[in-house]
């Protein structure tokens, strides 16, 4: 065989491998999915090939996500934890309610910012007003029947008693129709006048927990279990004028001194203070605020 010969089937021999390991490759290559059988071209292969592969992955689940929240809609806000719901209630009194500590009491009347609490709720001389709160959660620990289905502290009622007698033995008869309340009653009460009169309510009732009712030292009389604005003018009403103090009692919210008490006048309400304090506010004509005012 001559030498050119032998070299033509040599390259054909090499030719002929190469074709079938071409071909071997190929078939590999579609059956793992390297070359796409239709198009016959090679995916990317790679670090390149496979950032963009899972680019490609991460769009699609993202399409995928916001479908599904077209569909659903908007998630519901979350509520408002209790904790988050009292700093909102403290932040819309302004801030604290009090000079140095915030209080909550739990139902939709906590003490107004700017007020204080009275710290010695039990004496009979004590101040309770727009600006003096009861402790939250006190009351009086010595109630007693005062007839009517009404209360007074002890001290209080025994003056009542002897106060009635003296008015009984000179031809008059009163009732009292309103003594100790306590704050579900003046929240129920608070709240009608809110509903009817948002604006006249704060000058006709008194807020909860700034009761002298609450304080289980107020007392309303009438002569007919009805609340009488021309009381003061009756004989009944003359008699407490000249009399009351003698035991003790003082017409709290007296007429033209609204901008002092915060009350309109009431000519039925009478506070308990002791003989000596009403000798002295009776003497001075001031009301309950002026007169420690002024002292």
């Amino acid at each position: 065989m001559d030498k050119k010969r032998k070299t033509g089937i040599v390259i054909a021999a090499v030719l002929l491998a190469l074709a079938l390991g071409s071909a071997a490759w190929y078939g590999s290559a579609v059956e793992s999915g390297r070359i796409s059988k239709d198009s016959q071209t090679t995916e990317e292969s790679g670090p390149e090939g496979e950032n963009e592969e899972e680019k490609q992955d991460e769009e699609a689940e993202e399409e995928e996500k916001q479908d599904e929240e077209a569909e659903e809609g908007e998630a519901p806000e979350e509520e408002p934890s209790e904790e988050e719901e009292e700093i909102s209630l403290e932040e819309e009194n302004g801030g604290s309610v009090n000079s140095s500590s915030s209080q909550s009491t739990g139902d939709s009347y906590p003490r107004p910012a700017g007020t204080s609490v009275v710290s010695n709720p039990e004496s009979i001389t004590a101040l309770v007003n727009k600006a003096n709160f009861l402790p939250e959660g006190w009351v009086p620990s010595d109630l007693v029947s005062v007839g009517g289905g009404q209360q007074l502290r002890a001290e209080a009622a025994t003056a009542l008693n002897n106060l009635k007698a003296a008015a009984e033995a000179d031809g008059y008869t009163f009732n009292v129709i309103s003594g100790y309340r306590t704050k579900a009653t003046q929240i129920s009460l608070y709240s009608n006048y809110m509903a009817q009169d948002p604006e006249g309510a704060p000058y006709l009732s008194a807020y909860p927990r700034s009761s002298e009712h609450e304080l289980g030292l107020a007392m309303d009389i009438s002569p007919d279990w009805s609340l009488h604005y021309d009381l003061l003018e009756t004989g009944l009403g003359k008699w407490m004028t000249a009399h009351a103090h003698e035991y003790g009692w003082i017409l709290r919210y007296p007429e033209g001194k609204t901008e002092v008490t915060g009350y309109v006048f009431e000519a039925w309400h009478y506070r308990y203070v002791g003989k000596s304090l009403a000798a002295e506010i009776k003497s001075s004509g001031l009301t309950l605020e002026e007169y420690y005012g002024s002292i």
